[in-house]
């Protein structure tokens, strides 16, 4: 079967154990990672992650994120939610600072909704998202429990790349 890929940065950020998530008014049924799809830049070239997360980010959440504080937190895929079969999003995530507060505002931007969900808010999320979740309990990052918890741990370790990812969680706040 043929696939086809979405490729989408986004922001992975989370306090006091639980992660920010936001859900469209397109897809009200499940929440997802912050960020976006790259769009064509004036010149043409497409954008890079770090200007489409900075755009995506700003129109979604009205957050100013800090382009220098941006820190590449780890690559997840999935087959994608509401989409055909073999319809793969790719999400590269990063950490960052920003200045604002994350908020929605469905009346500016197709945000509906934003929730800050620990481990136990997995099951609304979309698949890639939860590849996220796993990854970051995994790591000790959120907090919250599910039943059959470490099937899903186990895999999120066989999932993680085989190269070192030391020093990624600098700018997570694990409070």
């Amino acid at each position: 079967m043929d696939k086809t890929y979405i490729d989408k940065p986004a922001l992975v950020e989370i306090k006091s154990g639980k992660i920010l998530v936001a859900r469209s008014k397109k897809n009200p049924d499940t929440f997802y990672m912050p960020g976006g799809k790259h769009k064509p830049k004036d010149d043409g070239t497409m954008e890079t992650d770090q200007e489409c997360l900075v755009r995506e980010n700003g129109e979604e959440l009205n957050i100013k994120i800090k382009p220098k504080t941006i820190k590449f937190f780890g690559s997840f895929e999935a087959q994608a939610h509401g989409r055909s079969e073999g319809t793969i999003v790719r999400m590269n995530c990063y950490t960052a600072e920003y200045e604002g507060e994350p908020t929605a505002d469905p009346q500016k931007s197709e945000i509906a909704e934003i929730a800050w969900l620990d481990y136990s808010g997995r099951d609304k999320v979309g698949l890639v998202a939860q590849y996220i979740f796993d990854d970051l309990k995994e790591r000790g990052l959120l907090e919250g429990h599910i039943d059959g918890e470490e099937a899903f741990l186990e895999e999120a370790r066989q999932r993680r790349p085989k190269e070192s990812l030391e020093g990624i969680n600098t700018n997570i706040d694990r409070r």
